[in-house]
């Protein structure tokens, strides 16, 4: 999903809704076994990003998440060599945070690389192991 401005109730006119957070209310009113994030270009969330950006990084892929970790535990994998900004909508810290938060509430997640079609077919079918990570 992509973010979304809304209205909202009280003094501001409007506000964003990022689809990340959209995320979290789906599988917190559909609950829902598996959800699946398609990401542009890489494998899943990555330690560090590559160096060559046509490479997706599949030698920095961190293939699974455990939800029951600390939030800091969580954020220190990938956090540490990590060049990337955050930008507007959050980036991959959002969309981790989101996972993690769909994962505690009985949803596991699955970041695959959203330009290959097999992966995101493999996610959506349940087949272990896919290529991606697994927050769970």
């Amino acid at each position: 999903t992509s973010g979304d401005v809304i209205k909202v109730l009280g003094r501001r006119q409007f506000g964003v809704v990022s689809g990340d957070e959209i995320l979290i209310l789906l599988c917190s009113i559909l609950r829902p076994k598996r959800a699946v994030f398609c990401m542009h270009q890489v494998a899943g969330v990555l330690k560090r990003r590559p160096k060559n950006e046509s490479d997706e990084g599949q030698e920095y892929l961190i293939e699974r998440i455990r939800s029951d970790q600390s939030d800091e535990k969580i954020l220190n994998l990938f956090k540490q060599g990590s060049d990337s900004g955050v930008d507007v909508t959050g980036g991959i810290l959002l969309k981790v945070r989101a996972a993690v938060c769909a994962a505690r509430n009985g949803t596991q997640v699955v970041f695959v690389n959203g330009t290959k079609s097999d992966r995101i077919t493999d996610a959506c079918v349940c087949t272990d192991p896919c290529i991606g990570t697994i927050v769970e």
